[in-house]
């Protein structure tokens, strides 16, 4: 018996340490779940001391997530059955009240005679576990993200270019489903010529090289078509050895056509610089040609090798080298500059006239310097002062124009023909040389007046119309259309400008305009502006009251007094529903109108609907009668009853019915078990 208690000692001691120094968390409970023993790994990882649980029940879910309790009894259960339960992953409940991912292992205690005399549950801390499985979980979504996600076409091959996973944007630039596209080499897509290329690339990439190449791409849904590519390969690295090849393929196909585009550009600028059927040139900032076409050496007899980096002043008279010299100053600060000089030829003595335009070169947006183009205009100068002297003749046309006719030069009004005086309401003796065109414009359309002027000095005209306000000398503003050309003679340009009175003309279309919108008769919106002032005002609003009235009696009225009373009735209805606060209000016809409360509840809408009975009821005097007319009206509720305006208008004309049946004279709101 002592050599029994002895070894029984000592096997308790040996179990006490063994138990003391295992690093997981152990718990020992009797048959009815008191607990009886935890080690120093359970105190530390759950904060419980061994006396805080003496005598403690494990069965009080004190351990257990209130989420998890249904879990805890299963498991209880089968290891009642089985006798024992091993690595459950689950969480339990520590004295400071955090939770912890643990691994359970629970097994039986038995007397050596079958008979179960307790348990003992092992707890192994799985925290660190779980968030190495979450962070791979997050890296291995990072990279399906990356892969499914990326804008290009994303893929991965074996080592003989077979492919074995790619993305959508692979699908959809392949033409193939996924069945068709997994498996097939690489190669099969590629351009004949392109082919050599894209073998040697995917080499290097298996050798650890990355490889970029543009590449060629059948497009499988046109035949005959191909997609210019931009590839980039890199080897699949697996344990140190590479055994595939990853792919990134971008569609460049439209900076190919970008690139086409820009040298047919320039082929297109070089023939128009080169054929241009006048003189057409470049000159740097400091006023030296630097390229020009043949025309520009036939107009100033120089030789190509003369003519590059001469400064221009040798080829300008020079009475009017210092104005040429501020239009170049001009045109290299950004501005087109159009003008005539004379010029003479080289080995020649007489002058010719040159007209000139100037046109800024941008580079990088800085001005870098200029493009000219000269044409000689000679015999077109002699022509116009031809032109000029028959200028009288051309007056007495001008002034039999029905439409106002005016001349501008320098920004002074040179001449205004009869049609003019009269509709700007001037004196005949006025001298109009006192006038600029701005005089004559209300200052509502002084920029888009400046367009004008300015498009047709620098285009020579302005097509079709611009409507502009001016204003008579009265000051009484009206519309009018304006066209115009440019008119130039040797001191400044000018402008040639004829323009319709179109103030009859807007008024009928505003009128138009408004009753596109609006009832004709009450001039409340109409159906269609209704829908859309409440739409408009739902985006903001929280809520909102609908109604839908008519007029008791107003039939009786109509019929007995005429249509001419019921108008009036109507009209004056509409004026006293225009003066109820915060409504928008529409007349769909007869006696019927419509109206809508932002922000109003059902008890606000109790209170505007009886306000409205009350204005509505008072006595009218049309035409020496005084008539009295009641309101039956129908509600509804944004959104309570719908949030589409054409629900909300049928519900509440619903309702207004189930006021009528109520005998008028009231309101009734819609009810969601009423029939629409």
């Amino acid at each position: 018996m002592n050599n029994d208690r002895e070894s029984a000692l000592i096997t308790g001691r040996f179990l006490d340490r063994l138990l003391f120094n295992l690093s997981d968390a152990v718990m020992i409970t009797g048959r009815d779940t008191t607990i009886i023993r935890v080690n120093r790994a359970f105190e530390e990882l759950f904060g419980w001391r061994q006396a805080e649980l003496a005598q403690m029940n494990y069965s009080s879910y004190v351990f257990v997530p209130e989420s998890l309790r249904h879990e805890s009894e299963m498991i209880y259960r089968n290891m009642l059955e089985s006798g024992k339960v091993s690595n459950i992953i689950s969480r339990r409940v520590c004295k400071n009240g955090t939770e912890v991912d643990v691994s359970i292992s629970f097994s039986n205690i038995d007397d050596g005679q079958g008979q179960l005399i307790g348990m003992i549950a092992i707890y192994r801390d799985i925290t660190d576990s779980k968030v190495k499985e979450m962070k791979m979980e997050e890296s291995r979504q990072r990279y399906m993200s990356l892969f499914e996600h990326n804008p290009d076409a994303v893929f991965a091959t074996d080592s003989e270019g077979r492919f074995q996973s790619f993305n959508r944007k692979t699908l959809d630039i392949a033409g193939y489903s996924i069945e068709e596209l997994e498996g097939m080499p690489f190669h099969s897509f590629i351009h004949p010529d392109d082919l050599p290329r894209a073998i040697e690339g995917f080499g290097k990439a298996m050798a650890g090289s990355v490889q970029t190449e543009e590449l060629r791409i059948a497009d499988r849904r046109r035949s005959g078509i191909y997609l210019y590519m931009s590839i980039t390969s890199l080897p699949i690295y697996v344990n140190g050895e590479i055994e595939g090849v990853y792919g990134i393929a971008q569609n460049i196909s439209h900076l190919k056509q970008a690139s086409m585009e820009l040298e047919e550009s320039n082929e297109r600028y070089k023939s128009l610089f080169d054929h241009h059927p006048d003189a057409v040139f470049t000159i740097d900032l400091e006023g030296r040609f630097q390229t020009f076409n043949d025309n520009t050496i036939e107009v100033t007899g120089y030789s190509r090798e003369e003519l590059q980096n001469l400064p221009f002043a040798p080829v300008i008279h020079p009475e009017d080298l210092s104005r040429v010299n501020e239009h170049f100053e001009k045109a290299i600060r950004g501005d087109v500059q159009k003008y005539e000089l004379r010029a003479i030829r080289k080995g020649d003595t007489d002058y010719s006239v040159i007209s000139v335009t100037n046109i800024p070169i941008y580079i990088d947006g800085e001005v870098r310097g200029v493009y000219g183009i000269a044409k000689v205009i000679t015999e077109l100068k002699r022509a116009r002062e031809e032109l000029m002297q028959s200028a009288e003749r051309h007056r007495q046309l001008v002034e039999i124009i029905p439409d106002p006719l005016i001349v501008i030069a320098a920004d002074k009004l040179q001449y205004i023909n009869r049609a003019g005086v009269e509709c700007l309401g001037l004196d005949k003796e006025t001298d109009v040389r006192n006038y600029t065109f701005i005089d004559l414009v209300h200052p509502d359309s002084w920029g888009e007046a400046r367009m004008v002027i300015d498009t047709i000095q620098v285009t020579g005209e302005f097509k079709g119309s611009k409507e502009l306000i001016f204003r008579r000398k009265d000051g009484t503003p009206f519309y009018a259309e304006i066209s115009g050309i440019r008119l130039e003679d040797h001191t400044s340009p000018g402008s040639l400008m004829i323009f319709r009175d179109i103030t009859k003309r807007k008024k009928t279309e505003e009128t138009i305009q408004f009753l596109a919108y609006h009832d004709s008769l009450t001039s409340l919106p109409n159906r269609v502006r209704f829908h859309q002032l409440v739409e408009s005002g739902n985006q903001e609003n929280r809520c909102g009251g609908m109604v839908f009235l008519d007029l008791d009696r107003f039939k009786i009225i109509n019929d007995t007094l005429g249509h001419r009373t019921g108008d009036f009735l109507l009209q004056e209805v509409s004026r006293r529903l225009r003066q109820m606060v915060g409504g928008i209000f529409s007349r769909l016809g007869g006696d019927e109108f419509t109206g809508y409360f932002p922000n109003a509840d059902r008890e606000s809408m109790k209170q505007i609907v009886a306000e409205m009975n009350l204005l509505l009821s008072r006595p009218y005097r049309i035409e020496g009668h005084e008539l009295s007319v009641s309101s039956s009206i129908g509600i509804s509720l944004y959104p309570n009853d719908s949030k589409e305006v054409d629900i909300l208008l049928q519900q509440a004309d619903t309702a207004l019915y189930e006021a009528k049946k109520n005998g008028g004279n009231g309101y009734a709101f819609y009810k969601a078990k009423q029939k629409v």
